[in-house]
């Protein structure tokens, strides 16, 4: 009758730690499926970011590149008297135009540039 006892006993530990052992392996399995769920939403936020910042980077781009056309193209055309006249005459009117653009509103195009870098900033260091 012992024997049977300490044979039934072997086996009720056995069955208990190979139990133990399957829940320990499921429960790691999880929490790499959390880890690999995790990176993968981190992953897409960065793609969602990068792209959102290429685009505001290329309406920039594009905004500055018309602007120095148009500059490059009116200046192509005056003599360097006319030049010299337009600075003596862009620099008279500075002072009146201080005054004037506190009523118009600030370019904020920049500033959400730089929000965008904060974002990646972010989306980087949660990775």
């Amino acid at each position: 009758m012992a024997p049977v006892i300490i044979i039934l006993i072997v086996v009720l530990i056995i069955v208990f730690w190979c139990i133990r052992t399957v829940n320990g392996f499921k429960k790691k399995e999880i929490r790499v499926g959390e880890g690999l769920s995790g990176v993968e939403v981190a992953l897409t936020k960065r793609y969602d970011m990068l792209t959102k910042m290429l685009d505001t980077a290329k309406g920039y781009m594009a905004h500055e590149s018309e602007l120095f056309e148009k500059v490059i193209e009116l200046r192509r055309g005056m003599s360097i008297a006319e030049m010299n006249e337009a600075q003596q005459q862009m620099d008279s009117l500075s002072g009146k135009l201080f005054a004037v653009a506190e009523g118009y509103p600030e370019l904020r195009s920049s500033e959400v540039f730089v929000e965008l870098q904060r974002g990646i900033r972010d989306a980087e260091e949660h990775l």
